[in-house]
């Protein structure tokens, strides 16, 4: 037993040294480095990423959504030319990543598969990726990513177990009345017919139905099927004047917990141990990363889709529209101009703030608390120190 002890001490102290090499690495990337590496980090031009929402419409009538009383735009044919051409433009004749969005993307259905046809043998997608509510996603739809470019990846989301879930996520024809019994139907038939495509299954929880992501873990696990990732979505709930979180919304603590719950029991550890991050993953601060509307408008956040105050360009122009707008969430959103960033000793393996919510503190009166590391709740940092000895010891 002292033996062991002893072993883990010295584990543990050559890992303090190791976090000093990081920590002088880190202050060395964000002083002397920063300069050069920042603008290269962020722009990456030979990395296209892209988000196309074809239609701003939905087939459900969810009461919290954000585009609920937006009118149901569809891309037209000559939009769909136009996003070719600059995606073709743009990619640099580089592996480009593609996600489809909406509204619900497979009510445009028609207008993927022209763009995916016209794109088909022009460029390579290395990442192809299909954000749906599931309802829709029948074998006639499989065959058009099929034919083309395969999915690599879809999200699908529940909001909480069948009851919840039914009264929240309604279809807007009124019947038939339930929509998760055939969603989780479609998600089994999806999966098992596709096994090199990753389904994550994102269950809508709070603190008053947490035990409902727990429950979809074990139904999906009996399925043995691989390809098929449970996860809880947190969701965010906040004030009147949507300057703060509030309850029943967990705190980022309880979040930071909550996950490593989830990856200790579900024998994924080994996502908690951290990696250096060579790409941040927000498409708004990165040059060459696109969201594009069914008119060719063009956002920089996801959460802006719909919003014509947060265009900043169209796929035909040239010129930014909105270059206050761009450069905000470029620059000033960005990690390394956010001083609490620029001195964390966690930076290289972070992924930095949400860019919408810092926009919201800096420029909207926000006061909400963004740092989301996992290492820096209470106690964590040992928790996955501990972890990280018994994986390596093993």
């Amino acid at each position: 037993m002292e033996t062991v002890l002893l072993h883990k001490s010295a584990f543990l102290y050559v890992t303090s040294i190791f976090r000093l090499s990081s920590f002088v690495f880190a202050n060395a990337l964000l002083t002397g480095i920063t300069k050069t590496f920042v603008p290269f980090y962020s722009s990456f031009p030979e990395i296209l990423g892209i988000v196309v929402a074809p239609t701003l419409d939905c087939n459900f009538a969810c009461p919290y959504c954000f585009e609920k009383n937006k009118r149901a735009r569809y891309m037209m044919p000559d939009v769909e030319q136009r996003l070719c051409e600059f995606i073709i433009e743009n990619s640099n004749n580089s592996p480009i990543t593609l996600y489809w969005y909406g509204g619900e993307p497979l009510l445009a259905i028609e207008s993927i598969r022209r763009i995916l046809k016209e794109l088909y043998g022009k460029v390579e997608i290395n990442n192809h990726v299909l954000i749906s509510n599931g309802y829709l996603l029948r074998p006639d739809i499989y065959e058009v990513f099929e034919s083309t470019f395969p999915l690599n990846d879809i999200q699908i989301t529940l909001d909480g177990n069948r009851d919840r879930h039914d009264k929240l996520r309604a279809l807007k024809t009124g019947t038939p009345k339930g929509t998760y019994e055939k969603i989780v139907d479609n998600i089994k038939r999806f999966a098992t017919a596709h096994p090199s495509c990753k389904v994550h299954v994102r269950v809508n929880v709070d603190k008053n139905n947490y035990s409902d992501y727990k429950q979809a873990v074990t139904d999906f696990s009996v399925l043995k099927l691989d390809n098929i990732h449970v996860y809880p979505g947190m969701i965010r709930l906040e004030n009147k004047e949507q300057t703060k979180s509030i309850e029943p919304a967990f705190g980022r603590w309880e979040i930071a917990e909550l996950i490593y719950q989830q990856l200790i029991n579900t024998n994924r550890e080994k996502e908690l141990f951290p990696k250096i991050v060579y790409t941040k993953n927000c498409a708004a601060n990165r040059v060459n990363s696109y969201i594009i509307g069914p008119e060719g408008e063009i956002y920089k956040c996801w959460n802006d889709v719909s919003n014509p105050n947060m265009i900043v360009g169209y796929i035909d122009k040239s010129e930014i529209t909105n270059p206050q707008l761009y450069y905000r969430y470029h620059s000033s959103c960005s990690c390394f101009n956010d001083p609490s960033c620029r001195e964390c000793f966690y930076l290289p393996i972070c992924n930095g703030k949400c860019s919408w919510y810092q926009l919201k503190n800096k420029y909207n009166g926000g006061q909400f608390n963004l740092c989301q590391c996992l290492l820096k709740a209470p106690g964590m940092r040992d928790k996955i120190l501990e972890k990280y000895y018994d994986y390596v010891t093993q």
